[in-house]
């Protein structure tokens, strides 16, 4: 295919299509400059003000107003066990970070702003030395730790990341990573995971302030909204919502009985030969993998709350091309689209999966809405209402993270430990791609949804994905509804 027809072909499609496509496009790591561009206001700094106050996203004012109902803040912790460490180029590395991304000085304010502060805090880490004391009393006090931290969240955090490390070993550390998810999204934690790794291995680029601020990238998102494309794509989904179902509920009986918020975690692992023959399969079948993690998803989940038409919020990392460095800024960028499961007519996850993948485009093509903080708006459901929500990072980072080898966050370590809570949190399944495996997280708040519930639905999810990767009769049978197993044996991630 020839060069000029492939440029014809790209300036076809929709300019969401080609944002979906550029990242989609290894070592892309922002818009080709096309005419796609043209659609979108640019940003010019406004580096005079940058200490300013300044508003919240639709999605952080969401977290905010459901923080303020509840108590409890959203944030996202990782524990993780590392070796060969410079904790003090690890430190040096990370001050470079907070005087690159101003987000990392945020605090939000009481009238529901937020502001940068115009002073770099101290940014020694928290550390402690245990190689004295023995492997229980190690484990001690790193629960300790975690609990700490995975309590701070029920304030409004000081800082918005915080660190600690344990030294457990002459070469071994136990490092503690607190994020807010007020205040950045999981492709900015990879991101800055990706700035750090750069910095300590002497790359100074990755620690230089950037000539953007997520406050320009903010601001600018209200001329946008005055633009013909955002204006189409409201359009579009105010026709869509007249035609949705209800939302996806977990019945009563699936309920936990827990008098407060408990955040509980599953994960599952699928191994580098099942993931890639599923992905050789849906190639061969002219679908994308992702579409097939997404059917599979929603056969689990049709089962387990009894309902087979439902609509599903679908969160992705919407980063407009208004200025050349966006793509390199860290900040709150979510947004959701509100996608429609009907399983009512029976079909083959084949055909289902080439279903979705039409009804996705179209989605995506009108992304630029924050639709699902819509919806909720325009139906009165509370902030702090809980609901199920799908994350996929699958070829989403590529377009600002250079993922080499691993995900930029493994560079942290191995992962001992995560949770993740949100005051509206109820089911976020949650996958991506790591070292050529995919990673299945479900992320629940046990009142919205007991844990046996959970633990039945990831099991059935991996005997599911182990079908459809050791034969091609689970691709083409028809699908038939059905309830939740019994937790079994098959072997899953434990709670963390």
């Amino acid at each position: 295919m020839s060069a000029s027809l492939k440029q014809r072909d790209f300036n076809n499609l929709s300019a969401a299509k080609r944002a979906l496509l550029e990242k989609r496009l290894r070592g892309a790591d922002k818009p080709a400059g096309d005419s796609s561009e043209a659609r979108f206001p640019r940003i010019t700094p406004d580096p005079e003000n940058r200490f300013s106050p300044f508003g919240l996203t639709p999605f952080q004012l969401e977290l905010w107003r459901a923080r303020n109902t509840t108590g409890i803040s959203p944030w996202f912790y990782l524990e993780t066990k590392r070796r060969d460490l410079d904790l003090a180029r690890f430190e040096n590395a990370w001050r470079q970070l907070v005087n690159r991304h101003d987000m990392l000085r945020s605090v939000m304010l009481p009238d529901g702003r937020q502001k940068v502060i115009d002073l770099i805090p101290d940014c020694e880490l928290i550390k402690e030395d245990l190689r004295s004391c023995s492997v229980e009393e190690q484990e001690a006090r790193i629960r300790e730790i975690r609990s700490d931290m995975l309590r701070q969240p029920k304030e409004e955090p000081i800082h918005p990341v915080e660190i600690r490390a344990c030294r457990i070993g002459d070469n071994e550390w136990r490092l503690h990573f607190g994020f807010s998810t007020q205040i950045f999204d999981l492709a900015s934690v990879e991101l800055m995971a990706a700035d750090c790794r750069a910095v300590y291995e002497g790359d100074a680029t990755h620690g230089s302030p950037l000539p953007v601020t997520f406050r320009d990238v903010v601001l600018i998102e209200d001329d946008f909204s005055e633009t013909m494309e955002f204006q189409r794509a409201s359009d579009y989904w105010s026709e869509r919502f007249r035609q949705l179902p209800e939302p996806a509920q977990f019945p009563p009986e699936a309920r936990g009985e827990a008098d407060a918020a408990v955040f509980e975690h599953r994960h599952l692992l699928i191994d580098v030969p099942q993931w890639q023959a599923i992905k050789n399969k849906a190639k061969a079948n002219g679908l994308t993998d992702s579409m097939v993690v997404f059917a599979a998803f929603n056969e689990v989940l049709s089962a387990a709350i009894q309902q087979r038409h439902y609509a599903l919020e679908t969160r992705v990392f919407r980063r407009l091309p208004l200025h050349d460095h966006v793509y390199e800024l860290a900040g709150q960028y979510v947004a959701g689209v509100v996608s429609e499961v009907d399983l009512r007519q029976p079909m083959s996850l084949l055909e289902r999966g080439k279903a979705f993948e039409q009804a996705t485009w179209r989605d995506l093509d009108n992304a630029f809405v924050d639709a699902a903080r819509r919806w909720r708006f325009e139906r009165g459901v509370l902030p702090a209402e809980p609901s199920v929500v799908y994350t996929s990072t699958i070829a989403r980072f590529e377009n600002f993270v250079q993922l080499g080898d691993e995900p930029p966050m493994k560079w942290f370590g191995e992962p001992e430990f995560v949770r993740y809570q949100s005051p509206n949190l109820g089911l976020e399944f949650f996958v991506m791609e790591s070292r050529g495996t995919l990673e299945c997280h479900w992320f629940a708040n046990t009142q919205f949804v007991s844990a046996t519930v959970v633990s039945r639905m990831a099991e059935q999810y991996q005997r599911f994905i182990k079908a459809l990767a050791e034969t091609d009769t689970a691709w083409h049978e028809v699908m038939q509804h059905a309830s939740l197993p019994e937790v079994g044996a098959c072997e899953l991630g434990g709670a963390s």
